[in-house]
């Protein structure tokens, strides 16, 4: 079900919020090799403990998902280690993130996990969109339409939730070009360490 128009406006005026405490991140981008490029241009936000915000956000980094019709979801992730990692507000579908990067040239990378995109589009200036979670393909897999026609690859997490879910978009787009990284290894620190051999990896070096 598609978000209200209430419901947008309500994001989007929390997430101006956030927004406001944005600097917080600016240390914990850092450490993933970002910056404020990435905290402005995918209007990152950071929750500050207040009565009238529910406690499960406070002191967690803001992911909204951005279109062109406006916000249709926020996203929290926690920055200690806390669990659940990435907590999502009741009544929202997931969706992909940033998935009108399939507008643009290919070739398009896609993630797991909304850092992983932001760190490429960030770092490389390449088109990617993440999928929400290593299950979530296979409870959405008609999102495969939206990569039909498309040169995709997918750089796999070195771990057994990156395996399958590699296998799983794969089988619904066998044509994927799979980029096994090492154990224990993501995108995100891969690019932050070194851009030139995660290029190479995925054949574009």
């Amino acid at each position: 079900m598609l978000p209200s128009t209430a419901r947008k406006l309500s994001w989007e005026e929390s997430l101006r919020r956030y927004e406001a405490h944005g600097t917080t991140l600016l240390p914990y981008l850092g450490g993933r090799g970002l910056g404020v490029a990435a905290l402005e241009r995918f209007r990152l936000g950071y929750v500050e403990p207040a009565e009238d915000v529910d406690r499960r956000y406070w002191n967690r980094l803001v992911i909204p998902y951005l279109t062109p019709k406006g916000v249709v979801q926020l996203r929290y992730r926690s920055l200690d280690g806390a669990e659940p990692k990435y907590l999502s507000e009741p009544g929202v579908t997931p969706t992909l993130y940033n998935a009108s990067a399939v507008l643009g040239p290919g070739p398009i990378f896609l993630t797991e996990g909304e850092f992983d995109a932001i760190a490429i589009e960030t770092i490389l200036g390449r088109p990617a969109v993440a999928v929400p979670g290593a299950q979530a393909w296979a409870a959405h897999r008609y999102w495969a339409r939206c990569f039909v026609g498309h040169d995709l690859i997918f750089p796999a997490d070195g771990d057994e939730a990156g395996r399958q879910l590699a296998a799983a978009v794969t089988k619904d787009l066998p044509e994927t070009h799979v980029v096994h990284l090492p154990d224990g290894r993501d995108v995100n620190d891969l690019l932050a360490h070194d851009p030139d051999d995660f290029l190479r990896r995925c054949g574009l070096g």
